[in-house]
């Protein structure tokens, strides 16, 4: 189990990756936004998806307003 803002997470035991909730998901795309200094979606999505996973991660991804 781990955790994020306080926010228990669980582990897909297949792949890994965290199953992120919809609480945090806007959070996780803002701050890879950011680090990864403003990548492209597939760039940021690919990164993204080694380390969390939710239904819908590539249309969230995809419609994250993107400024620069």
């Amino acid at each position: 189990m781990k955790e994020i803002n306080c926010v228990e997470l669980q582990v897909d035991s297949n792949t890994g990756r965290i199953i992120t909730p919809s609480s945090l998901q806007t959070p996780i795309i803002a701050t890879n936004h950011e680090w990864l200094i403003h990548p492209g979606v597939t760039a940021m999505l690919r990164t993204m998806q080694n380390a969390f996973t939710w239904a819908g991660m590539a249309r969230d991804v995809e419609k994250y307003p993107i400024t620069g």
